[in-house]
């Protein structure tokens, strides 16, 4: 296994979801409500969904390149160990929002 091709793709896959993240909040135009906040104002759904889905998969590249370094080796278990830890990841973060009103 190649530790350092493994990190650099760990490093930019990370890398490139947060630098998106920010180019979304920073060039979106925003419109200022009547109290004084501003409100982002997306392009259209399908940008909305293109985004989700680009940054959902750069969040699998980042998870399943963490686990072949934890575990050393690229195999099923380790695909099969990133699945079930987002899976997780998602179950607890629906377990939280159930407490929200």
């Amino acid at each position: 296994m190649n530790d350092k091709l493994w990190k650099v793709i760990q490093i930019a896959s990370i890398t490139i979801a947060i630098a998106g993240g920010l180019t979304v909040v920073f060039l979106t135009p925003k419109e200022v409500l009547p109290d004084g906040s501003k409100h982002m104002l997306f392009p259209s759904v399908t940008f909305q969904v293109i985004f989700v889905i680009s940054l959902l998969v750069l969040l699998f590249v980042f998870v399943f390149s963490t686990m072949v370094r934890r575990e050393k080796e690229v195999s099923l278990n380790t695909l099969k160990s990133t699945v079930i830890y987002l899976v997780g990841f998602a179950i607890f973060y629906l377990f939280l929002r159930s407490f929200r009103d």
